[in-house]
């Protein structure tokens, strides 16, 4: 960042800097409200960064630009491959002649989009993405150098990769500038808090449980009674007693039992078509606050009938690039799903599965993108 000299003037240490664990509690605080509709996720790490702020014509030179970088971030995912992150860097100080030394703060804001790799697979810890991220910066100095900083605003940016460890941490490497004299090379892990929700079967998995074919019982043999024709007798003789009709035979079953053939009831009934209430905003997998209000209702009613699981069918709209459209109804599955098992529905009575574009609707007031419930049978 450029300075000038200004004799009557030293620069002023960092003002308002929020603390890096001030900020990661906000960002907490911040993401679990919505954490039900939306992933969010926080992380910390260190690194070395390259500090080389113009000390011309202030009677000091540069002798060390570099120094050890710390910082905390958070975000919160917006869509199915964008995420808006906030982030406090303590930079280090740049060490100039005379043991005089100007420390760099900042706080830093911007968008993060993933340029390749899944980004449902990235969240659920199961590849690796790369991804740019372009933002504003704003920087404070400490020094006792009588300099004058001439801007504080900077335009920030950085590239890096994304690997997973397991289902709720990560690793990240990443290449950050945060202004034409201050750069860092960073290394964080990262935790993406995976409650119950974030965990039923995934999403595109076949998951439907088929009825099991009843067995055949044959049919009884009619009973069988004494049909015989007396025979003739020329010789008269007692009258012979009336023959007595043959029990009835017991109907033959297999050897294996009959399995009684599951009914639908009244109850299996209500859990059953499409949630007309159930959308989202438009192209993300973040659920309306009427959707939501929608899904509390269906938890009360899951939660009253305990003997029924369910299957939720995520469809987006028809025509649509059916890779992208898979990923985004895959995401709005796990969400109702994730709303569903926040409001006390057990994880397993709930099933998802992702159709993307795949099915359009068959019914002319049905919507192409939607979501469909219906009862697994046992």
């Amino acid at each position: 960042m450029p300075f000038s000299s200004v004799p009557s003037r030293s620069l002023v240490p960092a003002r308002g800097l929020a603390s890096p664990t001030a900020l990661a509690l906000s960002l907490a605080l911040a993401g679990g409200a919505g954490a039900a509709a939306a992933d969010w996720y926080v992380g910390a790490g260190g690194g070395v960064s390259r500090l080389t702020p113009d000390a011309s014509g202030s009677g000091f030179t540069l002798e060390e630009e570099y120094s050890a970088a710390v910082g905390v971030f958070g975000g919160r995912n917006v869509g199915s491959r964008y995420a808006v992150e906030l982030g406090a860097y303590r930079l280090g100080e740049a060490g100039l002649s005379a043991s005089e030394s100007i420390e760099y703060s900042v706080i830093s804001g911007g968008a993060l989009g993933y340029v390749f790799g899944d980004p449902a697979r990235i969240r659920r810890g199961e590849a690796i993405g790369g991804y740019l991220k372009l933002g504003l910066g704003a920087i404070d100095n400490a020094s006792d150098v009588p300099l004058e900083q001439e801007d504080e605003l900077s335009v920030w940016a950085a590239a890096g990769f994304d690997v997973p460890i397991g289902r709720s941490w990560g690793l990240r490497a990443e290449l950050a500038s945060f202004d034409g004299d201050a750069q860092a090379a960073l290394a964080s892990i990262v935790w993406r808090p995976r409650g119950a929700a974030s965990r039923p079967d995934q999403a595109g998995a076949p998951s439907r449980s088929a009825a099991p074919e009843p067995a055949e019982v044959p049919a009884a043999r009619p009973d069988v009674s004494d049909a015989r024709a007396p025979a003739s007798d020329p010789q008269p003789t007692a009258p012979r007693e009336a023959a007595r009709p043959t029990p009835p035979v017991a109907p033959r079953t297999d050897r294996t039992p009959a399995v009684e053939q599951p009914t639908v009831t009244l109850a299996d009934a209500s859990f059953d078509g499409v949630l007309d209430g159930v959308v989202f905003a438009p192209g993300t997998a973040t659920l309306t606050s009427a959707a939501e209000r929608e899904l509390d209702g269906l938890a009360a009613r899951l939660l009253a009938n305990p003997g029924i699981t369910i299957e939720i069918r995520a469809h987006a709209l028809a025509g649509s690039d059916s890779a992208a459209a898979k990923a985004l109804s895959r995401d709005r599955a796990v969400a109702t799903a994730r709303r569903l098992a926040g409001q006390g529905v057990p994880v397993a009575r709930l099933r998802a599965r992702a159709f993307g574009s795949e099915q359009p609707p068959t019914e002319p007031d049905v919507p192409d993108e939607r979501i469909e419930i219906g009862v697994i049978v046992p």
